[in-house]
This record gives C-alpha cells, structure tokens and sequence, in this order.
C-alpha cells in the first residue's frame, strides 16, 4: 500500500471547518465527524478519464491498482466509466482486497445535469452500484441546458460537445445547485462534497451566500507548468483539500504546440541527479507540498510507479525544489473551448509604439556593452544552486572583460529577474530570453548570447487602471483591497470595517501577521487618542487572543486639545519611542501598532523602518488624516526644524486598519482636515468622487462629516483611485504629483502657520492643502490650462468640506513663495502638478530634444512654474479673500 503522506490542513471536524469562515451552519445538514481516513492516506488517486475505451483493460487496471494500495477513486458521468469502476471495487471488496470503508469514491455531476442533481446522483450510484459516493463533485462552474450532449466521432473518440451555456461562474446560481447538493449528504447518497476547477474568487463569492456543508476537496489543474500557489494556500486555509489533476501534463494528449512537462529541462536536470525518473520527481514535487495527485494509466508498472513517489524514502532537495518552483508558467494544458478561466494575474500591457521609439534611438548610439553578471552570486540569489547560470554560459567572474563591460550588483539584478518572472509567470532563464530578443529587435540585429540587456518599458498613465476596486471579505465582513509595486517588496492590506476597533480580539486574527506572537507588541499611541480610549480597546483586544502587548503613550503637543498637532512629528518624539521600545527589549518578530492619526501613523512608519531594520508595522488610523492619506502610503516621514517630512524611507505596514466610527469623537474641523486629501484625487483624478463627496454634503449638510457610513464609502472609493498611483509609481511622474497635488503650495503654507502664530490659528495640514489646492488652480488659470469653471469647483468643494480657501490675512505671498524652496520638488523653479480640468492633471507639453529635434515621448506632469506665476496666483487668492 502507499505511505501515508501529511496533507494540506489537519484533520478537523466539518464544523470546526465552518466556524473558521464565521457561517451559519444547520449542524443537522452535514456529519460532524472527523475528515475520512481515506483521503488522508490517498495521497497518489486513481483517474478514471474518458479516454479509456478499453473496459476490460480499465478494469484490470483498477483491480491492479487496489492491491497496489491506490485507495482514492475519481470518476464521473462524463468518464463513462462508471459502471467499471464500481464492478471493480465491487469485485476487489468481495476478494477481500480492501474494506468499503477504505476507499475514498468520488463521482461528478456534469454541465448539463445542474436542474437535476439528485436524479444524477442516483443515477451515478446506480452505474457504481454503491450504497453511496464519498464525495459528490461540481465538475465545472458552468451550466448548460439540459439537451446539451457529446457528439461522438466516426472513429469513436469522445469527439466534440453541442452545447448551449446558461452560465459560467455565477454564484448566485451555483449556490442553488449547492443547496440541491447539501441534501444529497442529508440523504446519504454522498458523504462529504467537493468542487473541481472552480477559483478562489469564486468560491469566497460562495461562502459568502452561505455553505451549509463545506466543500471538502477542489480538482484543479496543478503541476510544474501551473503550480496556482495562492489558490492552494488559500484552500488550505480553509480546509479545502487541492487534489491536482494532470500532474504530469496530459501526458499523451497534448495539443499542437503545447510544451512537454516531462522534457523540461530543469525537471531533468533535478531527476538525474536524484536518480529518480521525471515522472516520480514530477511528482514528488507536488505530493512532497502536501498536494494529492490523481492520474490514468492501464499499464501495470506505471501504476506502481505512480504510486511509489509517495515512497518517504527518498525527497527532493531544497535548492531542487526552489529550481522546480521557478519554472511555474501559468501554462494550462486543460484549455476546453466552452470555459474561460478567470485569471488572477495582471500582466502589464504591451509597450506602445511611442515608448519603443526614444528606446531605440538611444540604445543605437549606445555602446555594445556587456553587463557582466557573477554566475554564483546570480545562483545564490535565485536559490537554483548554480545549474541554471552554468546552463546559460554566463560568465564567471575571472572570465569578465573588464574593458568591456559594465559592473551592476549580481544579486540585485538576481532580484530583479526574480519579480519579473514571477509577474510574467515564466522561469528567469525565459526571462533572460525574453529580455535577449527584445534586444536583438530593437537594435535590429545580433548580440552576443551572453549579453543581457536590462530595459524598462513604464506604463504610460493612458494604459494604467483608473482604479482598483477591493472585495468585502465573506468570512469577518471587513472590505479589503491592496497596493503594492514592483522593485523592493513593498505591499499593504488595506482593512475597512466600521466598529472593528470595539471588537479588536476578531480583528486582531485578520489582520495581525502570524510571527507578531513570536515577539512583544508595542502599541504606541499619544495622549490624546489614550484619552478616546481606543488604545485600551486595541490591547485588550490583543491581549485577549494572547500577544504580549506592552503600550506606549507619547506626548502629544496641541493647539486645541483635539488633535495632535504636526509639530510633534519631529525626531525628538522619534527618539523618545525608539528609547521607549528599547528599554523593554524586542526581537525580529516584534511588531509596531500605531494607534492614532496620522502624526502617530507615521512617527511609528520610521520607528519600525528603523527598529533591527524593519519590523512589522500596523496602523490603526483613528483620523481622517490618517485614513485618507498619512497612513495609506508607503512613505513614511517626519519633520525637521528646516521644513517638513524631510526626514524618512519607504517602508510598509503590513496591514492598515480603518474604523470610520472613530471619527464619530472628532470635531467637525478634524474631521473636515482629512477630507482634503480625499477631493485632492477628485480634482486630479476622479471627478466622480468629487462630485460624491459635495453633492452630498450639499443634500444633507455638515453634519455628514462625521458620519461613519459617510466617511466610509468616501474613504473606500479615495483608496481605489489611490492605490493605482502607489502601484505604478515608477511608471509616470503623474502618479508623485497626482498625490501631492496642492501639496507643494500647502506645505509651505502650513509650515509657515506654525511658525508664527500670530494673527492666526495654525492651521491643520488638510486646510493647508485646501488652500494650496485653490491657489493652484488659480496658477492653472493663469498657465492658460483649465477653465474658470474648474478654478471655481475648486473654492466651492472646499467651502462644503468645511475648509479653508484662503491664504491667512496675517501670511504674505512672498514668504509663501520663500518657503517653497524647501519642498523636494523645487529645482530652480516651483514643480508642482496642475489641474486641466476637475478629475484630470494636465500633461506638460513635449519639449523637442536631441539633434533629431524630436519631442521628448514620455509624458511629464510636473510643471515647473515661474516663481511670479506663483506670487501672481497667491494675489489673485488673497484679493478674492479680501473682496468676499
């Protein structure tokens, strides 16, 4: 028999199961008992496929099979094999071969039996002749009508399908099939029941109308080619067993032109030095990550092969396993014409001609340079061991022609070829190939084989998304979405929910980071949020699920009483909570929550970026400020006492947590301040969002700037125009100025409030922005780039927000335009992005440059400004402030 071979999740009862995705469930509905022994010892199936025309060769073949140990069956109405199997098994029991109960017997209903899925269940059990099935299977998450069938061929293969699609992967309806299922295991026709091809997405969409009975197992495409990590994982969080068919690639069945998985030459390369065939390592690879195989076969010694990689005596090396792992290619050899899989990943698009151009013009009067690469540091960035830079030919480092070639860090650009064949799911040597011929085609001729071109093609703002749209999360309610950009790591979960600060202890096993117990948590809040008292609300939250949590309350310097004031954010509390965090000890595993707004939010980003070189980072954002902008970012600063946020790094929290009923203990200015980040992306994005935030504060007055549902879907659709700017960042300049639009006059107009308090009150960063947004529309103006009508939606939002339009009567312009020789975009001139018209940022106009007289191709949105444009906007400002 086979070895016994430890799954994806442990062994729990179907309602433990339940209770971890927080549904109802009718505990009459489904068996409590423990997962079935024989599926935890199946970890090697048998496929019982269509293509088997042979009855009598299947049927040695099964009973073979079973005294070989093979104890999981697959099967379904479509296989038409059926009836075999159960004679089989029948025959196998009555030999005393095996027990009932030690077999694992899994049937599918078919496309075109969804109206009727009891009568074909009965129907299966009735070809099987078995009391029961072990497990009842979805086949695809498509229905078609009921008069859709096989048309056979002439020469009596499966032939073709006449079909007509009533749906594909709608929830709504598969849902109801799944009811109709859920009475199957009521009725003990099927034990347990499964899934096959269906998604993550699909199956979340699912879970949140509501499983009665789990699904215990999903067939999936899975093998070297298509190795689907995150869909595994995530079934493995929820208990859901993957089973992989075509292991091996459809060995046999292959279309034209479809890559052979059993010639690959690393998988070769790894069984020759295991001495195993490719077959087995193919194999072991995925049954040594806890993955259950089902194959076909009617040979007798493929069969026992088969099943001897589930052997423990023998497994694939650690190096072996990171080489096989990077030849994932996202390729599917199951391509059938009637279904579509929904693909996760995003591929950037293709290159526009204009970004090809200015490319080629400057690499043809570049040099043929060679970029000298060290063969083992490349290896030991990879983790391929040293085969795959040895099987390029790339040079060593005593072999390196210093006079011709160009020194880059290995291991960097070993990182590099990393993230760009995980984006582009290929293996880094096709990643090399790919980068090779795109080379070769724009230079119009041949380099040399060991040449590596290194060129970056950025997104053009017209091909990037407008938005990212995040999904609400089935299984605690919170509406999640995510940002992140290639180069270094740099991710951040987003997490929404109102009132998820009152009831931390079920928000804490969402979105704290599994090692954070591994460690202390240090809570680091101010004096003024300790006195709402959501800091105690995070700790007892924490405490409750078993952190250590130790808290830090910090000094808060204030105008009002209310709120933290910017001019705590300095390098001086910086230093009290560095001392404070280290007085009590820390490790790797620690982790920082901030607990506040956004002075806190990002006193505590440079604390963790600092702090052992970076440890885990939380934000729970408890201000607007912090909610629409401080904390939904990866840039993380404080001030300096020559200007503002010129100290920091980029650094990511793991998670960022946003309660908009905190809100609810703000004062309406507070309140108000963080809405100016929110309409600055309507004005330069999304006149959509703008015309939301003021319609309806214009429908229902102010007081809506404190409403928790209000403040809600504000804040949601801000971060979906957000966060395409924070994931393209690199690609286009329109993605810095877009976020700090009105930035470059506010900063310097808030830091001067600050400064001398006389005649004013200091004002808030948000009512700086405000401010620094009306005068830039009035620059825009003055430019000749957008209407008067654009420079008044300007003055209005912000008059229904709640904000300030207008310069303070005590500050003068020329020191307005002094102060912005601080700001880093300053170089020579005021930089700064201007509106063309409300949701869009005006393009700089090209500039024609080299000796051809061409106009610069990439589009620039940082407009460098006369300083008396500047002085000019701030005038027209104030003699508007002064006539109103």
């Amino acid at each position: 028999g086979s070895e016994t071979i430890a799954l994806s999740v442990q062994p729990v009862r179907l309602l433990d199961r339940m209770s971890a995705l927080g549904h109802a469930m009718d505990k009459h509905a489904a068996p409590a008992s423990a997962l079935p022994a024989a599926l935890w010892q199946s970890s090697v199936g048998f496929h019982t496929f269509a293509e088997f025309r042979d009855q009598d060769r299947l049927y040695a073949a099964l009973r073979h099979a079973i005294r070989a140990g093979y104890r999981l069956f697959d099967t379904a109405s479509l296989y038409e094999t059926e009836e075999v199997v159960g004679l089989a098994i029948r025959d196998a029991i009555h030999a005393e071969e095996v027990r009932r109960e030690d077999l694992f017997v899994i049937s599918k209903l078919w496309n075109n039996e969804h109206h009727e899925v009891k009568t074909a269940c009965q129907r299966s059990l009735e070809r099987l002749k078995l009391d029961y099935v072990d497990c009842y299977v979805i086949h695809w998450p498509t229905k078609w009508t009921p008069d859709s069938m096989r048309v056979p061929s002439i020469d009596g293969e499966p032939g073709t399908f006449s079909y007509t699609t009533v749906h594909q992967r709608d929830p709504d309806q598969l849902i109801q099939v799944w009811r109709e299922m859920e009475q199957l295991v009521t009725q003990g026709m099927a034990k347990h029941l499964g899934m096959s091809n269906f998604d993550m997405p699909l199956i979340n969409q699912m879970a949140s109308r509501g499983f009665r009975v789990m699904p215990l197992l999903n067939e999936i495409e899975v093998h070297i080619l298509l190795q689907q990590p995150e869909t595994i994982s995530e079934q493995e969080r929820l208990g859901i067993r993957t089973i992989a068919y075509s292991p091996l690639g459809k060995v046999g069945s292959r279309e034209k032109g479809d890559l052979n998985l059993l010639e690959n030459r690393v998988l070769l390369d790894v069984s020759d030095g295991l001495k195993r065939t490719p077959v087995q390592v193919a194999l072991k690879f995925l049954l040594q990550q806890r993955i259950s195989v089902i194959l076909r076969s009617l040979h007798f010694q493929h069969i026992d092969d088969n099943i001897a990689a589930a052997s423990s005596e023998w497994q694939i090396g650690h190096l072996s396993m990171l080489r096989l792992q990077h030849e994932d290619r996202a390729f599917r050899f199951t391509r059938p014409p009637w279904f579509e899989f929904n693909c996760a990943v995003q591929v950037p698009p293709p290159p526009p001609p204009n970004a090809i151009a200015p490319m080629r013009r400057a690499m043809s009067k570049t040099s043929m340079k060679r970029m000298a690469l060290s063969m083992s540091t490349f290896c030991q960035s990879c983790g391929c061991g040293g085969g795959m830079a040895e099987s390029l030919g790339w040079e060593s480092e005593d072999e390196r022609d210093a006079g011709n070639s160009v020194e880059i860090p290995a291991k960097q650009l070993g990182s590099q070829l990393m993230l760009l064949s995980k984006v582009l799911q290929v293996s880094h040597a096709n990643v090399v190939d790919i980068v090779e011929d795109a080379a070769k085609g724009l230079l119009g001729g041949s380099i040399q084989p060991r040449v590596l071109r290194n060129l970056h093609l950025p997104v053009p703002v017209s091909q990037q998304v407008s938005r990212v749209e995040g999904t609400y999360m089935p299984d605690s309610g919170f509406y999640k979405n995510n940002f992140c950009r290639p180069g270094k790591v740099l991710s951040s979960d987003i997490y929404i929910k109102r009132g998820s600060i009152a009831n931390f202890a079920a928000t804490a096993d969402v979105i704290m980071p599994r090692q954070a117990r591994l460690g202390s948590v240090f809570l680091v809040t101010d004096a003024i949020v300790a006195g709402h008292g959501f800091p105690r609300q995070v700790a007892d939250g924490l405490s409750s699920r078993g952190y250590e949590t130790k808290t830090i309350v910090l000094p808060a310097q204030c105008e009002d009483g209310v709120s933290t004031a910017e001019p705590s954010k300095n390098v001086h509390l910086l230093n009290h909570a560095i001392d404070q965090v280290l007085k009590h000890g820390i490790n790797k595993h620690s982790t920082i929550v901030s607990v506040g707004g956004g002075v806190v939010n990002n006193i505590c980003g440079v604390l963790a970026a600092l702090l052992y070189r970076g440890i885990s980072l939380i934000h729970v954002t408890t201000t607007t400020m912090g909610m629409f902008d401080a904390a939904i970012d990866f840039k993380q600063a404080v001030n300096h006492e020559r200007g503002k946020n010129l100290i920091g790094c980029y650094y990511p929290a793991t998670a960022i947590l946003i309660d908009p009923d905190c809100v609810a203990v703000l004062e309406r200015r507070h309140a108000a301040n963080g809405l100016a980040e929110a309409i600055k992306h309507g004005f330069a994005q999304s006149e959509e969002l703008q015309s939301f935030m003021v319609t309806e504060l214009e429908s229902h007055g102010p007081e809506l700037i404190c409403d928790g549902r209000y403040l809600e879907e504000v804040c949601r659709r801000c971060i979906e125009c957000k966060i395409p700017t924070l994931n393209n960042y690199h690609s286009s300049n329109f993605n810095e100025m877009c976020p700090q639009y009105g930035h470059a006059i506010g900063h310097a107009i808030e830091y001067l409030s600050w400064e001398s308090h006389e005649g004013h009150t200091p004002l808030l960063h948000g009512e700086a922005v405000a401010i620094g947004m009306c005068v830039s529309a009035e620059v825009s103006h003055l430019l000749g780039l957008c209407n008067r009508s654009c420079v008044e939606a300007h003055y209005s939002a912000c008059a229904a927000l709640q904000l300030p339009c207008f310069l303070p009567v005590s500050m003068r312009p020329e020191d307005v335009l002094s102060m912005m020789r601080t700001d880093k975009h300053f170089v020579g001139m005021p930089a700064m992005g201007l509106c063309n018209a409300v949701g869009s940022l005006a393009p700089v106009p090209p500039v024609a440059t080299g000796d051809d007289g061409d106009a610069d191709q990439v589009v620039r949105y940082d407009h460098s400004v006369a300083p008396e444009k500047v002085f000019a906007a701030l005038a027209v400002n104030v003699s508007r402030r002064d006539a109103a």
